[in-house]
């Protein structure tokens, strides 16, 4: 298992361009290696969980998806908060908040969901 650990976090760390020689401890990365493993799943659960995103022009989707990992990572869930994190304004986030619930059709709500769509953004991270 050592070595499968080992190996999908040296591809990783090979794929991203990081410098040769440098120290990589593969036990601080088990769950970006986690989710290398499952690299297939991951794209699968990242079209089904953030696929709404995917026909939006670029740049917007980007933003979104931006502001739906701010949110996700934040502890009161508050537009104020997501704002703070990005360093946009408190409307600007309220915004992109409407709009993401409107997209995702009032499941940001649903701690399920949640847990699967940071897990997708952070599969989509580490696929670049």
């Amino acid at each position: 298992m050592s070595l499968v650990c080992v190996r999908l976090a040296l591809n990783h760390h090979r794929d991203t361009g990081a410098p040769d020689g440098e120290f990589l401890v593969v036990g601080d990365r088990l769950a970006d290696v986690h989710l290398l493993g499952g690299a297939p799943i991951g794209r699968l659960l990242g079209d089904r969980t953030l696929g709404v995103l995917d026909g939006l022009p670029a740049g917007r989707a980007a933003r979104l998806a931006e502001t739906l990992e701010a949110l996700l990572m934040s502890w009161g869930r508050s537009a104020p908060e997501v704002a703070r994190s990005l360093g946009i304004h408190p409307q600007t986030a309220r915004k992109r908040l409407r709009h993401l619930d409107v997209l995702f059709d009032g499941r940001l709500a649903d701690p399920g969901f949640r847990f699967e769509a940071l897990l997708a953004l952070r599969t989509r991270a580490l696929r670049g």
